[in-house]
């Protein structure tokens, strides 16, 4: 008998040595989720998550609660916080991902990996809320910015980016619009307020709006 036959998985099969958070690929979801292993410590680290998580869902307009709302993950270099945050982020996001013909919702993953019944019950409530989820790595999306400050400027300009807005100008929304020419169409982004019309051009029209304007 040889090893590589003790193991359920192909042993040559390619695996992420780093968990990345832009790393949104079809096969690299599936697999985190598909191979993520919880242990006892991860099972006790997603039953205090999702105590407090759920506390805000059954309380969502106690400001006691959801003002205190905050998880610090913290580990040695290599412990799995990548790996455990961003499973987190598909299961209350809770998409439907598909890859080689199979499709599955991140919560059908752990059907028979947690053993706890009352924990996965509370993991299928987690889910069934609606939830938004912005994922992301903050050394990208920083500038040269300090002070105290600073990275709450990041969260805000992320949050305006997921609305829709100009991150580094919220005032003014990012539009997507469709410029109609007599030789055809072509797609664009334009911030709000601009409505140039060069030669030949009938119309402009933002892709929210309910009309085309002639």
């Amino acid at each position: 008998m040889q090893i590589k036959s003790l193991f359920k998985k192909d042993i040559f099969r390619s695996i992420n040595g780093v968990v990345k958070a832009h790393q949104l690929d079809d096969r690299s979801v599936w697999q985190e989720l598909d191979e993520f292993v919880i242990t006892k410590e991860l099972n006790k680290h997603f039953g205090k998550f999702l105590s407090a998580y759920l506390n805000v869902v059954d309380n969502p307009k106690d400001p006691a609660v959801t003002g205190k709302m905050g998880v610090w993950i913290s580990g040695f270099f290599g412990s799995g916080k990548s790996h455990f945050l961003k499973v987190l982020s598909y299961l209350l996001g809770n998409r439907l991902h598909a890859y080689e013909g199979d499709t599955k919702r991140p919560v059908e993953f752990f059907d028979g990996k947690v053993k706890d019944a009352m924990l996965f019950g509370d993991i299928k409530r987690a889910v069934a809320s609606n939830t938004d989820v912005i994922l992301f790595n903050i050394d990208s999306k920083a500038d040269s910015k300090a002070g105290r400050d600073a990275i709450l400027a990041v969260f805000l300009k992320v949050l305006n980016e997921m609305q829709g807005y100009d991150g580094d100008h919220p005032t003014s929304p990012t539009w997507s619009v469709i410029w109609i020419t007599r030789a055809g169409w072509k797609h664009s982004m334009m911030p709000t307020g601009m409505s140039p019309r060069p030669n030949g051009q009938k119309s402009v029209t933002p892709m929210n709006s309910t009309a085309i304007r002639w």
